[in-house]
C-alpha cells in the first residue's frame, strides 16, 4: 500500500464505488497523504460546576467522522440532564450520572467499530468478503455509508465484539 498510496486508494474506490472514483479522478489532492490511528478512551463527563460533550468527553479515531455528530448528540443529552437538575425535577448529580450512562450506551457501537477500523490490522476474511460484496450490492453499499452518516445503526451491518472496549469503559 505504501509504495503507491494514491494508486491503491483510487483502485479500491474504483472497485467499491465506480461513480465516486470517476468524480475523484476529476479532483485535485491538495496535500500529502497522511495516516495513523488515535487511541480511544472515555472520560467521566461531569463534575462540580463542569461538564463535557463530544471529543472532550470521549475520544475515538477520527476515521469514522462522528465527532461533530457526537458533540451535538451529547450536548442535547447534557442539556436535558442539566434542565432536569436545575429545575428540581431530579437531583443534578443523578441526572448527570444518567447522562454519562446514556452517552456511553449510545456511543459504544460506533466506538467499537472505530476501534476495529483504527487498529490498522488486516481485515478478517469475513470482513474482506463483506467489503467485496458492497460493489455488487448497491443497497448494502448505501447501508454501509449510512452507518457513517448516522442513518443506519452499526449493529445492522457490523458484528462488533465487546472485547474491543476496556472493561470499565473509562479513563478517569
Amino acid at each position: 500500500m505504501r509504495a503507491d498510496i494514491e494508486g491503491n486508494y483510487h483502485q479500491v474506490i474504483g472497485e467499491v464505488a465506480p461513480e465516486l472514483a470517476q468524480r475523484l479522478r476529476g479532483g485535485r489532492r491538495e496535500s500529502k497523504w497522511i495516516g495513523g490511528s488515535i487511541r480511544g478512551y472515555f472520560r467521566t463527563p461531569y463534575g462540580p460546576g463542569w461538564a463535557l460533550v463530544g471529543d472532550a468527553g470521549y475520544q475515538k479515531d477520527p476515521r469514522t467522522a462522528q465527532g461533530i455528530t457526537d458533540a451535538f448528540t451529547h450536548a442535547e443529552l447534557l442539556a436535558e440532564a442539566i434542565d432536569a437538575g436545575l429545575s428540581g425535577r431530579r437531583d443534578i448529580t443523578e441526572a448527570l450520572a444518567d447522562y454519562e450512562q446514556i452517552r456511553n450506551i449510545a456511543a459504544k457501537p460506533m466506538y467499537q467499530l472505530t476501534c476495529q477500523l483504527g487498529s490498522l490490522s488486516a481485515p478478517t476474511p469475513e470482513m474482506e468478503q463483506f467489503y467485496g460484496s458492497l460493489a455488487a450490492d448497491p443497497v448494502r453499499a448505501r447501508q454501509f455509508l449510512g452507518v457513517f452518516a448516522g442513518s443506519v445503526a452499526v449493529s445492522e451491518l457490523f458484528p462488533v465484539p465487546a472485547s474491543v472496549l476496556p472493561g470499565d469503559l473509562s479513563r478517569r
